[in-house]
């Protein structure tokens, strides 16, 4: 937060002169409206202060109280900002209430201490905002409908408890509160079972806001819309109700370019690059310096990471900004501090795929570096999954937490095999040594898998040392979640391809024919949304269609991509969707519920909005392999047709930022295609709205956008890579219990 900090105060010059220029509209031609009021705050970088003065004329910038009380004839309205927010919150003095009550201004106050005088009383000890809200309480007075919602990320605010039953009474002076309620643009289940607290409320000259509103542009509050409004509201009020217009300004994160734009190859080029250099300009990549103190770091989950030429991969790549609960008070994010073996190898393929796109030297050393540290160096692939004894023997662990126990979800082992076959496929000569533990990860995944190719969610390391490996591949289970058995299923027609050994297609097939038999009798078993099911279930299908393009094969990738590709937005945004009943993690069904668990960034089906962690990045890789790998003329131009719609959305959409660095570059989960910015239902534990998984967003998003500029897919790309070698040290290590009594297609 402290680095944070650093970077406002640096930029804080810029940032004047950039908002001026942007924010009021026709300003070079046309004269401002004018707004007789003064605003009191001694730090003039204030959002608040730049984009009044950048509105308006006739606004008295004012650094204290008193010079503001001097000029209360000549102003209707004096805003009191929190400077001192949040430590220490905003004093008015007996003498400074007497001199404003004496005229007939009317007051705004953020962060107050109590005041009698001037009708603030009531409010406690501070609380955090975490997963709460700010709801809307009075329609009119905001000019927003009634239970519409606005983040306030990170708030802290002074408790006073609000009756929810005085919304609508001709007595309630409260216009905005903030609870934790479930929904998407407004509250669900309005404000029942929440305890809510008073925000912005009336009392005759005085407003009174129970936080600091006017970081609302550093602090990346949203929907934009919504706080053009507030303001509107807060400054028609001190007006003396005099409408005042709706301030413009250029929000310090947002899309690179408009709903509309026309884009090149070099736009895709450029945003390849930028979020490349993204990991290197955060220290995402841990830094020498980030290393050293990892292990007692990694739990706390509020550092500042260091950035320096030490970045390159060779301590491999942290997760995630959390979203949800997990903001600060300045509107920063925490970390979460923890090396992901699905991310390192994902990361390793982006950045290998935009070697080859930009030409750019550093991201190829830094993909290397990645492989290495992940396959050789890390705590991920050692220990028993280094032994060859261990049924854990070849595996790659989730995390490198300790809180977390040695567990193998086949997702994410399957996500980081996808990343290490693009590293390797593009290291050439230098990644050959990787082959065979790539092989290993995936045979040791197969060999896991039972008859009908199914793997569960989820094994523990506990359950392999129990009952050793050959139990779970002789088992007889079906698990209808394309989530966390798909992609693994690509990876074993990957390495089908590669090898020739026929149990990796038989297996697969069978899980692929009960799969598509379960969703035509609405079966699927989905987990924070029915369109992630569906995305997932491309890939492989279009990888069953290049070894065996059968009409059957070929039918069941054109009704998954046909049932994800029906909720294409003209945009090129994929909606999310929901499937029937619950799901494993499904739209919080209560207030008291939102906020506990993961789910969905939408509450119902026909919310405007993408998921760029579960959904969007995975049907962009199985889109790019599907338009290749069909070989009938009419679904190749269907897909292709999807394919490029959904590249320029992804462009289009990526956030870019002249203030913050550690959002320059990247894409969030959530992105609402009708008001054009970050947007959803922030509920999720920890991987909300404002996240930016390194590996699930931003490799693939990146990864693809660089495979659209090399016209190019992973199949093709890996298409040379000669496995046989390898295969046979593997079989011989893990396969001789199997070996003998499965066939094997020795032709390929």
């Amino acid at each position: 937060m402290i680095k944070r900090l650093l970077f406002v105060a640096a930029a804080a010059l810029f940032m004047t002169v950039a908002w001026t220029k942007s924010t009021a509209v026709g300003q070079d031609s046309d004269p401002k409206p004018t707004l007789r009021i003064a605003v009191v705050s001694a730090d003039p970088s204030n959002d608040l202060c730049k984009t009044m003065t950048a509105n308006f004329d006739g606004v008295k910038l004012c650094r204290s109280l008193d010079e503001a009380i001097a000029l209360k004839n000549d102003v209707k309205g004096v805003m009191i900002l929190a400077d001192g927010y949040p430590t220490q919150r905003t004093r008015v003095t007996p003498e400074q209430v007497e001199a404003l009550l004496s005229s007939d201004v009317r007051v705004y106050i953020e962060y107050p201490e109590n005041n009698d005088a001037l009708g603030i009383t009531g409010y406690g000890d501070g609380k955090a905002m975490e997963s709460a809200r700010g709801v809307v309480v009075d329609s009119d007075k905001l000019q927003t409908p009634l239970y519409s919602l606005l983040y306030v990320n990170g708030a802290l605010f002074p408790t006073k408890p609000f009756d929810a039953a005085k919304v609508g009474a001709k007595d309630n002076n409260v216009w905005l509160v903030a609870a934790k309620v479930a929904g998407y643009d407004v509250a669900e289940y309005a404000l029942n079972d929440a305890a809510s607290y008073v925000l912005l409320e009336e009392n005759g000259r005085v407003l009174t806001a129970a936080t600091k509103f006017s970081q609302w542009i550093s602090a990346r509050y949203a929907p934009d819309e919504r706080y053009q409004k507030f303001w509107a509201s807060v400054l028609t009020w001190l007006n003396h109700d005099d409408p005042a217009p709706v301030m413009t300004y250029k929000p310090a994160v947002s899309p690179a370019r408009a709903k509309d734009a026309t884009l090149s190859k070099e736009d895709y080029i450029d945003a390849a690059r930028r979020n490349s250099d993204w990991f290197f300009n955060t220290g995402f990549l841990l830094s020498d310096t980030d290393e050293k103190a990892y292990g007692a770091l990694r739990e706390s989950r509020d550092y500042s990471l260091h950035v320096d030429k030490t970045c390159d991969g060779r301590n491999g790549v942290i997760e995630t900004f959390s979203s949800g609960t997990r903001f600060n008070p300045d509107g920063s994010q925490k970390i979460r501090f923890l090396k992901r073996a699905d991310c390192n190898g994902e990361v390793a393929g982006a950045l290998a795929l935009a070697y080859r796109s930009t030409g750019n030297e550093r991201y190829r050393d830094a993909a290397y570096n990645l492989v290495d540290w992940l396959l050789r160096e890390s705590s991920l692939s050692g220990g028993p999954r280094a032994d060859a004894k261990s049924p854990q023997y070849g595996f790659l662990d989730w995390d490198d937490g300790p809180a977390t126990p040695e567990q193998y979800y086949g997702d994410d082992n399957a996500r980081a095999i996808l990343g290490l076959i693009e590293a390797i496929s593009v290291l050439g000569k230098d990644g050959e040594q990787f082959r065979q533990r790539l092989l290993e990860i995936i045979i040791a995944n197969f060999r896991t898998t039972g008859v009908n190719g199914f793997r569960g969610n989820n094994i523990h390391a506990s359950a392999l040392e129990k009952n050793g490996w050959k139990f779970f591949y002789d088992r007889e289970i079906t698990n209808f979640a394309p989530h966390f058995e798909a992609m693994l299923w690509a990876c074993y027609l990957w390495a089908y391809e590669h090898t020739g050994w026929e149990p990796l297609l038989q297996r697969t097939k069978i899980g692929i024919a009960l799969t598509m038999d379960a969703y035509e009798q609405d079966q699927w078993r989905w987990t924070n949304g029915l369109q992630q099911e569906r995305a997932k279930m491309i890939l492989p299908l279009a990888w069953l269609v290049r070894l065996e393009p059968t009409e059957q094969h070929e039918q069941w990738l054109r009704q998954i991509v046909g049932d994800v590709m029906t909720f294409q937005d003209e945009t090129g945004g994929i909606q999310e969707r929901l499937g029937k009943g619950q799901g494993l993690f499904g739209s919080f069904k209560s207030n008291p519920a939102y906020g506990g668990a993961e789910g969905p960034i939408i509450q119902n089906n026909g919310d405007p909005c993408v998921d760029n962690l579960y959904t969007q990045p995975f049907a962009f890789l199985g889109l790019t392999e599907a338009a290749r790998a069909t070989s009938n003329d009419a679904n190749r131009k269907e897909y292709e047709t999807y394919l490029r719609k959904l590249t320029d959305f992804v462009v289009r959409t990526q956030q870019v930022s002249d203030v913050y660095p550690e959002f320059d570059g990247v894409w969030f989960r959530g992105f609402d295609y009708d008001k054009w910015e970050t947007y959803g239902s922030d509920g999720d534990l920890e991987w909300g709205v404002w996240t930016t998984e390194t590996g699930w967003t931003e490799a693939w998003l990146s990864g693809c956008v660089s495979l659209r500029v090399l016209d190019a897919c992973v199949w093709e790309l890996s298409e040379s890579m000669d496995m046989t070698d390898d295969f046979a040290t593997v079989k011989e290590i893990m396969l001789k219990e199997i070996a003998d009594d499965e066939p094997h297609d020795s032709s390929r």
